[in-house]
């Protein structure tokens, strides 16, 4: 899936996503390219209260605190699990360092490591062009063997950032004045049987 603003859009790539299990650690490097200014890139990853409306497997999220030391934000989800669902409850420590860089850290819940950065930089070659990688190694509190948890977290991280690259698109297209379109809704997980 190629996502961009438009079918004719050349500087947007699909979500590439690669694991790896090292030590029951999952290490997951995400990357894209969208045709979004990075102060809109920024916006959306940065909406931390309204980000259950557009990230697959997201019920909730809401900031719990800001202080000088960052942001704590909770969120309540479920991701899939081969073939079934496991609800996930986090409180993360969120650190903003415009405007290029974002790092999550596990304060308490589902998982028993979860950190992990988001890293921006503009397209040399095309203005408003922006790239977005998040890497961040990560284990789930629950048992599942290295290799099938490796894809759980593939399958779900992928999901959740393609959600995230729908928003921009969604927004960048509003800005532009443009009409949403379809590929700029968000995935959703289908949940216990609902396919």
């Amino acid at each position: 899936m190629v996502l961009a603003l438009s079918a004719n859009v050349a500087h947007a790539e699909a979500v590439r996503v690669k694991t790896r299990v090292v030590d029951e650690m999952v290490q997951v490097t995400m990357r894209t390219t969208v045709e979004a200014p990075m102060p809109l890139v920024w916006a959306v990853l940065t909406d931390y209260a309204g980000s259950a409306a557009w990230v697959p497997g997201m019920r909730s999220s809401r900031i719990l605190r800001r202080d000088r030391d960052g942001i704590v934000v909770e969120q309540n989800g479920y991701i899939d699990v081969v073939v079934f669902t496991v609800d996930m409850h986090v409180v993360v420590k969120v650190r903003e360092f415009p405007p290029d860089k974002i790092t999550v850290n596990l304060v308490e819940g589902d998982f028993e490591h979860l950190e992990g950065a988001y890293a921006l930089w503009p397209d040399a070659k095309h203005p408003g062009v922006t790239h977005v990688q998040w890497s961040g190694q990560l284990k789930p509190a629950f048992a599942v063997p290295g290799v099938v948890s490796s894809s759980v977290v593939e399958r779900n991280v992928r999901m959740q950032f393609e959600g995230l690259v729908a928003e921009v698109n969604r927004r960048e297209r509003a800005r532009r004045g443009l009409p949403p379109l379809p590929e700029d809704k968000p995935v959703r997980i289908p949940r216990g049987g609902e396919f």
